[in-house]
């Protein structure tokens, strides 16, 4: 598990594939009860978060941004509530397998950059 620290935290792949897979729970969490702390998953290469993003602290807030030409897959059952920035690349939601859901109650705001 990745706990997120100071106000923001980067994870880049340059090269090939990093995936991230925890035995159980979340792979990444946000534990502050304020502000905002920002995740950006960027690089040339491929990340896949196979476990939930989480914001776990009550009052806190994560945001994620998505940079570099690279790929990143998220297919846990995440749980962002913040804003969800794509300023180049790809950002896929993978909630193919059986024990993912995309949650219904809940919204992804989503700012695409440049939109095309």
């Amino acid at each position: 598990m990745i706990t997120l620290g100071g106000t923001s935290t980067r994870i880049n792949s340059d090269l090939g594939t990093l995936t991230l897979d925890v035995a159980s729970g979340d792979a990444i969490v946000n534990t502050a009860t304020t502000g905002t702390r920002t995740l950006s998953l960027g690089g040339t290469g491929q990340i896949v978060v196979v476990d939930a993003i989480n914001q776990s602290g009550v009052g806190g807030t994560l945001a994620i941004v998505k940079d570099g030409v690279g790929t990143v897959t998220l297919s846990g059952t995440n749980n962002i509530n913040g804003n969800v920035t794509v300023n180049s690349g790809r950002l896929v939601l993978d909630y193919s397998s059986a024990n993912t859901v995309l949650q219904t109650d809940k919204r992804l705001p989503l700012t695409v950059e440049p939109l095309r």
